[in-house]
């Protein structure tokens, strides 16, 4: 039929494209190949022609043929933000690529191929970033473009930084080398009992909070002096969270002489210069020594990888382990971490100022780490002049970076809220919107495309703000397993529905969160279910202010990926 078609509508493109999608779906890639050519001849202007010939070359893992392809499709229509934001991801794989390839070599193939497949991840990630930072301008709510951006921009700094470190070393070698006739003999370096120290006897592994030490003996097999040394530590591939000395230094080590040498290293819960990347799969965690000094032609190099852990565990004892031994141990399921997002906004610019808005916030936080299973390592809040949109979206990002499957995530707002009854939108107002312009709002709809991408085992979601009631999907059928909290939830409790809600006087509390904390500070049992919370929550705030504005509380789950039926349990200390 389609065949018969084309006879009959020879320049019609929409008929040759269905021939092509038909043989897709057969994965008949060179017969589909031949139709997409050929709807270009027909229409060689059409930037989504070379764009569906681009993901074929994809499909059939041609990569580079279909980068190439896109950028056919970029130069017929410069904002085709998918064509954009695929090159940009090819750049950034074959980066990857090759930055994975040097993390891989051995010590000897480093010091022979390092600064070549080095170069070529440097030339991609440069060549990724500004159509990263294109698709960002054309739709700034594309949150994996930022988390490749801000990864490039780490991993770039990694590279160039471990450059400069090997070309110093060779600077001294040559240095080193010219002199070497005409002074005393050289010292010869060598590294023997390499190993990390591990806090624990059960596991072989670095947790967050924990620190490890690197310990080996260096030696002076030479017959010179060596002097000023140098014990440089590098990452082929930056290790989020790693905190470790980049420099150690030693004044002299005599002919035939030796020195034991210890660098401690810690996994930090948080660190501020990895937030938001996004670690490279399948890549181990390794760590490169380099020793340089003067009095020696030659750099000495080691490598050993540590295995990093992401729960945290007590434990006072601590064993050695040899970066050769493999050993098998149990690992019991980790911890569920609970992540707290704080954002108050008092001081708007363009709307009515509030009173408590920040003070609430504030007191909701310091209940949840004074009777609550909350540490301050995972609380993110921004407050005032850092609530702008953007603000918001980068607190987001970093949470998504740091939390797993396992932990659950609280997020607390408090601030004006604005509903759009033409389209049925419901709002957040950050500090700096301008009252009349959406496109300044977070709408309740960019807010649930954000928590979508946020992959944890409960989220609760509590706004104190007007019209926050918007937040739901209109649904009055709610099911769940109450209590259960082996099952993955997403709920949220708002201050009100559709209507406005009360601020309160200054120095005092809105009506809302002055219910939720006196809940909070006499709950003594283990753990508060927030079906719970909710029902205490809306029967005070109903009969506090029915005289007045007259606020209904919701509490219901949410309409965001993850949701399964279970129950988030805020647990006690």
């Amino acid at each position: 039929m389609i065949t018969k078609a084309k006879k009959q509508f020879p320049d019609s493109v929409f008929f040759y494209q269905q021939e092509a999608n038909l043989l897709l779906q057969q994965q008949q890639f060179d017969a589909a190949q031949v139709k997409f050519e050929e709807i270009i001849q027909l229409n060689p202007k059409d930037p989504k022609a070379y764009y569906n010939l681009a993901l074929l070359y994809f499909a059939k893992e041609e990569f580079a043929q279909s980068a190439d392809i896109c950028l056919k499709a970029i130069e017929l229509d410069p904002n085709y933000l998918d064509a954009i934001y695929n090159v940009g991801t090819f750049y950034f794989l074959e980066g990857l690529t090759f930055n994975a390839a040097v993390s891989d070599m051995t010590v000897e193939q480093y010091q022979k191929q390092g600064d070549e497949f080095e170069l070529e991840a440097i030339k991609f990630f440069d060549l990724a970033k500004p159509y990263f930072e294109k698709a960002i301008s054309l739709n700034p709510d594309e949150l994996d473009a930022y988390e490749n951006l801000n990864t490039i921009t780490v991993l770039l700094n990694n590279l160039n930084e471990n450059r400069q470190i090997k070309q110093q070393a060779q600077a001294t070698i040559a240095q080193n080398t010219n002199v070497q006739n005409n002074i005393q003999p050289l010292a010869d370096l060598f590294v023997s009992n390499l190993t990390f120290v591990y806090p624990t006897e059960k596991e072989q592994k670095l947790k967050k909070g924990e620190t490890g030490t690197i310990k080996f003996t260096l030696n002076n097999y030479g017959k010179g002096l060596a002097k000023n040394l140098s014990i440089i530590t590098l990452m082929p591939v930056t290790i989020p969270n790693i905190e470790i000395p980049a420099l150690v230094t030693a004044d002299t080590l005599d002919a035939g002489k030796s020195n034991e040498f210890s660098i401690l290293v810690t996994h930090l819960p948080n660190n501020s210069q990895t937030q938001g990347i996004k670690k490279p799969q399948g890549i181990e965690n390794k760590i490169r020594i380099v020793i340089t000094a003067d009095g020696t032609n030659k750099t000495v190099m080691e490598e050993f990888v540590i295995n990093l852990g992401e729960e945290i565990a007590a434990g006072d004892e601590t064993v050695v382990v040899s970066e050769t031994e493999d050993i098998d141990y149990f690992v019991p399921e980790p911890l569920a971490r609970n992540f707290f997002f704080a954002i108050g906004i008092d001081e708007y610019k363009h709307w009515t100022k509030l009173n408590n808005a920040v003070s609430d916030v504030k007191m909701i936080k310091e209940t949840l780490l004074s009777k609550y299973s909350f540490e301050p390592d995972f609380v993110f809040e921004i407050y005032n002049a850092e609530a702008t949109q953007q603000g918001i979206r980068n607190e987001l990002i970093k949470i998504k970076q740091q939390i797993t499957a396992n932990d659950n995530l609280l997020i607390y707002y408090a601030g004006h809220g604005y509903y759009d009854a033409e389209f049925d939108e419901g709002s957040w107002i950050p500090v700096d919107a301008q009252a009349g312009i959406e496109t300044d709002y977070m709408a309740n709809s960019r807010l649930v495309k954000y928590l979508d991408k946020i992959e944890c085992k409960h989220m609760f979601v509590v706004a104190d703000a007007c019209f926050s009631g918007a937040l739901f999907v209109r649904d009055n059928k709610v099911t769940y397993e109450a209590a259960n909290d082996k099952i993955a939830s997403r709920w949220a409790l708002t201050s009100g529905n559709l209507e406005e809600v009360a601020d309160g006087t200054a120095g005092t509390n809105s009506p809302f969160a002055s219910s939720l904390v006196e809940f909070l500070q006499a709950n003594k049992s283990s753990g508060i279910p927030v079906t719970e919370l909710i029902s205490y929550v809306s029967f005070k705030v109903k009969n506090a202010t029915a005289e007045t504005t007259r606020q209904t509380p919701i509490g219901k789950p949410l309409n965001v990926t993850g949701n399964l039926g279970g129950e988030y349990v805020i647990k006690s200390k």
